[in-house]
């Protein structure tokens, strides 16, 4: 399997990733990735400003924080496909999609 991933991975260098590999890949990331940061603790700004504006920024911060995707960062799902076409050796560049685009049929 590995021969012949690397002889079809040869043939199609820098293919960018259909929309089924992509919405495989935009699962992957918000599973097993961060979204952002934790915020802020209140106890650390409330020495520096009055009570009701660090309790707001605060709660500002954990609305962020969870509802914020990861994956729907247009930027870094390109930088992550880009990644995945030009710095991963072909063959595993190659294993990659076709690993997302079984992920993304009914089997997946």
């Amino acid at each position: 399997f590995k021969k012949m991933a690397a002889t079809m991975a040869t043939e199609n260098d820098y293919k960018p990733l259909s929309a089924r590999q992509m919405a495989s890949l935009r699962g992957i990331v918000d599973a097993l990735l961060p979204s952002q940061p934790p915020p802020v603790s209140s106890s650390e700004e409330l020495s520096n400003k009055n009570e009701q504006e660090p309790q707001q920024k605060e709660e500002n911060e954990k609305r962020k924080y969870w509802t914020h995707s990861l994956s729907s960062d247009e930027q870094y799902m390109a930088v992550l496909e880009q990644t995945i076409q030009q710095k991963l050796p072909s063959t595993e560049s190659f294993l990659l999609g076709w690993l997302l685009y079984f992920l993304s049929t009914i089997l997946g």
